[in-house]
């Protein structure tokens, strides 16, 4: 197996950075046209990028910490702290829940997708 090369990865990051671009502006389209601003979105997407690295990108056998979540994410550690505190709302997600089924509505509808 070839290994990466700093390149390498580079280019397969402007890819996905690429392909990100893409997926976002239907996403963007939908949640402006339903009143989500940037600040919402930022403050959905600091929650999504702590979750995931909580789930998915732990050490084994070893606790998770703000410090290791902050270092992979790139969020101020008060940030990450805030959010770990911070009790699952059930309502939250169930709005979340309410425009990703809005999204999945929009793109079977919409010939341009």
């Amino acid at each position: 197996m070839i290994e990466p090369t700093e390149t390498s990865e580079n280019t397969i990051k402007k890819r996905v950075l690429t392909a990100l671009q893409r997926v976002l502006k239907p996403l963007i389209r939908l949640m402006l046209s339903q009143g989500v601003n940037y600040p919402m979105l930022l403050e959905t997407l600091k929650s999504v990028f702590v979750e995931v690295a909580e789930e998915e990108f732990g050490l084994q056998k070893r606790q998770q910490t703000d410090s290791r979540i902050s270092l992979l994410t790139g969020l101020h550690r008060k940030d990450v702290h805030r959010l770990r505190a911070q009790p699952v709302n059930a309502q939250n997600e169930s709005s979340l829940v309410t425009l990703g089924s809005q999204l999945v509505g929009l793109w079977i509808s919409d010939t341009d997708f």
